[in-house]
């Protein structure tokens, strides 16, 4: 059965870090190995880290100095030996069958990237986001313009599962915010068959005051 590499950037979220972890250790599908990059952190969450790690042998955790959400995913993708890679960023969580519904997925359709929906947590209140009727396959083309779209999807490289050879040769860019939207267009050009699942798997954690909930800011100028 395919073995999943999850790749998760941390750079000081102990306040979260804890629960996202905790929603992978309780998947029921288990064979993934889960790729933890501290990426320069000062607060605990090294420690929190390295107590999933004695838990479970599939957490395994790197650290290096502080270069970036970019630099901590390429340093991931290095390190990746699953035959599907995705991405959790560390302040987020996912649903506890969401690695079972994946492979699954994989399997009936023969896919080269399955994209899912995402819950927007508040807090108080979680919505769906994203969440589809039913299964739909798409081709590269069609992804992207849904995407540009904005209505069925986007370009966040974590509501989505990628074949590992799609990755080869492509890294994210350095020194920039939305680096997503230079990236995910390069890897779904190189795929054959894509699926848009109907299930919502991904909790993306709503906080106000962050860089690209801002309204104008560098993230901004970099997405343009």
């Amino acid at each position: 059965m395919y073995k999943l590499s999850i790749i998760i950037p941390i750079y000081n979220t102990s306040k979260f870090l804890d629960q996202c972890l905790n929603s992978i250790n309780n998947q029921k599908y288990n064979n993934y190995e889960i790729i933890l990059v501290n990426d320069g952190s000062t607060d605990n969450s090294e420690q929190i880290c390295l107590e999933f790690c004695e838990k479970n042998d599939r957490f395994k955790y790197y650290k290096k100095t502080n270069g970036g959400s970019s630099s901590a995913r390429n340093f991931g993708l290095s390190k990746a030996t699953g035959d599907f890679i995705s991405f959790i960023d560390s302040d987020d969580y996912i649903e506890n069958d969401s690695f079972e519904i994946l492979v699954n997925s994989i399997v009936k359709y023969n896919a080269d990237i399955i994209i899912f929906g995402r819950y927007k947590d508040y807090g108080n209140k979680k919505i769906k986001v994203f969440a589809s009727k039913k299964d739909k396959v798409y081709k590269p083309n069609k992804v992207i313009c849904e995407m540009l779209s904005g209505k069925n999807m986007d370009f966040s490289s974590w509501d989505k599962i990628y074949k590992k050879e799609l990755w080869e040769d492509i890294e994210f860019p350095l020194g920039i915010t939305g680096e997503d939207i230079v990236t995910i267009p390069k890897v779904i050009e190189k795929a054959n068959k894509i699926i848009k699942i109907k299930e919502c798997l991904y909790n993306y954690r709503y906080t106000p005051n962050s860089l690209t909930t801002s309204s104008y800011n560098s993230h901004t100028f970099d997405t343009l």
